[in-house]
């Protein structure tokens, strides 16, 4: 009587169609991030990206480049970067404070530092400094340079026991493509122990280097071990073998699980472009097409129309088999892998008060 609705329906409130399909994209692109973020913390902690490793790579690499070293920052664990010449002045862009572009920002190499603040610069391993850092240090490991020493003796805790060596190497792994699947550092020890060298263990090596301290060995005593480091040559080189072996058949499965997602994520991206442009462009049942030809147009317009729905459509047939290609050289890319060893030192670790 009063002319107010008195009955309430309800499917004005229910999700519409395209709001369902937005919820739904978001929600698979939260768990895809999600995901990437668990795979980035499990890599950090595999490749032992500690923040202190990266800065001593930077640290070392500034040191043989001749530029001035890295100061340490008000705050702990941010450092700034001096004035650095010749082409390494490219490894301070864009350490301006973005308020204040006259003022420069310390950096930090740890990720917890410099969530959420701009008032540090997170130096990351695809950060100009730490790029240009990585490439000289691996051309002084494998070119023929040598301002890198090979062989390093260090103090360790006397919890050492004895004398240990341990072997340093790059593990690639590559494809029948010859495109490279996965590369790593990895290491092996043996125990320089009375008579035979013995081989230690994942764990033990690990346990080894933790031990170590960054004091060297006086020259007296390092000429005494550098026999005992000559005889154990051999089983050091079979030890770094084996555990290159073992490591990449240990990545088998993990090989073998990136390549499936790899097809997976190429299926669903192409298909779900598929249904956009049926959805989107063309309409489930030609209904989008046919409201677009349905509108007055000249004919050029109208021309361009065709051509556009012809081309969609073209696009719309080629994806199953642009699906099958991708995934075909995916498999491809992945098949066969093979690993490669290339030893780059050794670090041999003496407990303190140890007498030879």
């Amino acid at each position: 009587m009063l002319g107010r609705r008195t009955t309430l329906d309800e499917t004005r409130l229910l999700p519409s169609a395209a709001s369902r399909a937005l919820l739904d994209q978001e929600r698979r692109m939260r768990e895809r991030l999600a995901a990437l973020r668990d795979d980035l913390a499990e890599s950090r902690v595999t490749l032992h990206l500690e923040p202190e490793r990266v800065r001593r790579v930077v640290a070392i690499a500034l040191e043989l480049a001749g530029q001035p070293p890295l100061e340490p920052g008000a705050e702990p664990g941010t450092w700034v970067v001096p004035a650095l010449t010749g082409s390494w002045s490219r490894a301070t862009i864009g350490l301006e404070h973005p308020a204040r572009p006259e003022e420069r920002r310390p950096v930090t190499f740890d990720h917890g530092q410099a969530t959420g603040r701009t008032d540090v610069v997170l130096a990351h391993l695809g950060h100009p400094l730490v790029r240009m850092a990585l490439a000289l240090l691996r051309a002084e490991v494998w070119g023929t340079g040598h301002h890198l020493h090979r062989v390093t003796l260090r103090y360790a805790d006397r919890r050492l026991g004895v004398p240990v060596a341990v072997a340093h190497g790059r593990l690639v792994i590559t494809g029948a493509s010859g495109h490279r699947l996965h590369e790593q550092l990895i290491f092996a020890g043996v125990r320089l122990a009375e008579g035979r060298p013995e081989r230690l263990g994942v764990q033990e090596s690990e346990g080894a280097l933790e031990l170590a301290h960054d004091v060297a060995v006086p020259a007296t005593l390092a000429d005494r071990l550098v026999p005992a480091l000559a005889a154990a040559a051999e089983p050091l080189r079979a030890a770094l073998q084996a555990r290159a072996a073992d490591r990449a058949r240990q990545l088998t499965a993990t090989l073998a699980g990136r390549a499936r997602d790899e097809q997976q994520h190429v299926e669903a991206t192409l298909s779900e472009l598929a249904a956009t442009i049926r959805r989107e462009a063309l309409g489930e049942h030609g209904g989008q097409l046919q409201l677009i030809t349905g509108v007055e147009l000249d004919a050029g317009d109208r021309a361009q129309v065709e051509r556009d729905v012809r081309s969609l459509r073209a696009r719309l047939e080629r994806i199953p088999d642009e699906i099958e290609r991708e995934q075909a050289a995916i498999a491809r890319r992945y098949a066969d892998p093979a690993h490669r060893l290339f030893p780059a030192a050794v670090t041999l670790l003496v407990p303190e008060g140890v007498r030879l």
